[in-house]
């Protein structure tokens, strides 16, 4: 059997990729303002820190998502969230899944740590 016939969206790969580079280009973007404004902005110091950690999520949750991605089609497991905190797996190709993911998972909770917390500074200073 023909190769193509087994992956008939195979011919999306390229608009997939795509959406990936603008995504992550948008990141980036974001990512470059918030540390160009940083000087200007009239914030507490700790939040200034904090929006820096914010910046470097911004530009690292990309990279982290596309090789998650690109090293979970190789592994294809049914359950994502049970793979990420589970132990880590023996073979190599699931072992970078499974870093990937955690690597992920933890751009992601430092982003909701940095997104409350500077919020949350910035509100009890202005008291």
């Amino acid at each position: 059997m023909d190769q193509q016939q087994l992956k008939p969206w195979g011919c999306m790969t390229w608009l997939s990729q795509g959406l990936v580079l603008l995504f992550a280009g948008c990141a980036w973007c974001v990512s470059g303002l918030f540390l160009f404004s940083l000087p200007t902005l009239k914030a507490h110091i700790l939040t200034k820190a904090i929006i820096v950690v914010l910046a470097a999520c911004a530009a690292a949750f990309p990279v982290a998502m596309f090789m998650w991605s690109r090293y979970w089609r190789r592994v294809a497991w049914d359950n994502a969230w049970g793979f990420i905190v589970g132990p880590m797996p023996e073979y190599e190709d699931a072992r970078q899944a499974w870093r990937w993911g955690r690597r992920v998972l933890l751009i992601w909770v430092v982003t909701l740590a940095c997104v409350f917390s500077a919020a949350t500074i910035e509100a009890l200073r202005h008291q």
